[in-house]
């Protein structure tokens, strides 16, 4: 009998061990458990850490017209961005950190792809024992600008498509309200009919005059040192206006760059070249030169006058991402950056 006592004793015991071992295994599992769902947790709030910094970039208004803007601006310009003279990092103030003491840089670099100029903000965020390196991608131009085609109208779009466009076009005609150019004079008519765009003898200076209804000599007058034209013309009560360029002093071709917008009729009577962004809106282009002038960049027609197939005929159009850059960061929904994706840099 004793002895059977002792089996039971070492049974027990034996039980016992297993269950002690089952209960601190058990404990380990939920630790462990634990351990990941934090880490799990930390690792979210990591990547949403370094998630609301590239938002904050892009969509608060100080740090993108303060931070993301200039340095778009100054890549259009120089077609670089090492020589930026804040650098490439961006510092988000404390108070608008999701998580205290993280990180605060972002780093910005804007690169060519696709013939498209994108964006990317990295940004390391560290959070308890969780480190991630966070990646923001996005378009920096509107993409009408970029789509390749050297003058854009709505029947070139699908159906669903004409709505964004036009909305496009409108949001733009409304920007030519308050053009400004850096150090340039804008020319802006309203009420005039007739405008000329006239050169110089030597071919060196260009002349805008503005002639009013039944007016035989201009009332008002600009001459420009250079060849570049910011001309904003809009019609009033009726009047049609048009924009008459010349090149009566000179056998050689002549040159029109910058922005000009014409809400009539633009006339050309020589062989003139014009490079930039141009918009016709509500009119229609008239070529009564004997040789084919160009028109390089880009060009917007909107609500046309004339027959589309008498343009490319009379008309040499072409695309030039180089000029529209150029004269494109004076539009304000030009530069108009879009989030592609943000992922984690592994």
């Amino acid at each position: 009998m004793s002895e059977n006592k002792g089996y039971i004793t070492i049974i027990s015991l034996f039980v016992m061990a297993i269950l002690m071992f089952m209960g601190i295994f058990l404990l380990y599992l939920s630790y462990l458990e634990r351990m990941i769902v934090n880490s799990a947790i930390q690792a979210d709030q990591c990547f949403y850490s370094g998630e609301g910094k590239i938002y904050l970039c892009l969509n608060d208004e100080r740090y993108y017209k303060e931070e993301i803007l200039p340095r778009i601006k100054h890549y259009l310009i120089f077609g670089r961005e090492g020589n930026f003279p804040k650098g490439n990092r961006i510092k988000i103030a404390e108070e608008d950190l999701l998580i205290q003491n993280d990180n605060p840089y972002v780093t910005m670099k804007i690169s060519e792809k696709d013939d498209k100029l994108r964006g990317c903000l990295n940004t390391n965020s560290i959070y308890i024992n969780s480190k991630k390196n966070i990646e923001g991608y996005f378009n920096i131009l509107n993409s009408f600008y970029e789509m390749g085609f050297p003058i854009l109208r709505e029947d070139l779009f699908e159906e669903e498509e004409k709505e964004e466009f036009n909305a496009f076009l409108s949001e733009t005609i409304r920007e030519f309200d308050h053009l400004v150019v850096d150090n340039k004079t804008v020319i802006n008519s309203i009420g005039n009919e007739r405008i000329d765009v006239v050169f110089s003898e030597d071919g060196q200076k260009v002349s805008v005059e503005l002639y009013r209804p039944k007016e035989r000599f201009p009332h008002e007058r600009f001459v420009l040192n250079s060849e570049e034209l910011f001309l904003v013309v809009k019609r009033e009560k009726g009047i049609q206006p048009f924009v008459s360029i010349l090149n009566d002093f000179s056998d050689k071709d002549k040159k029109v760059k910058g922005i000009l917008y014409v809400q009539g009729n633009l006339i050309i009577n020589d062989q003139i070249n014009i490079e930039g962004i141009l918009m016709i809106d509500g009119g229609e282009i008239v070529c009564n030169s004997l040789g084919k002038p160009s028109v390089s960049g880009i060009t917007f027609l909107n609500e046309y006058k004339g027959r589309i197939d008498d343009l490319s005929e009379r008309i040499e159009f072409s695309f030039d991402k180089r000029l529209i850059r150029k004269f494109g960061i004076y539009i304000d929904n030009y530069i108009n950056p879009k989030l592609i994706a943000i992922k984690e840099k592994r």
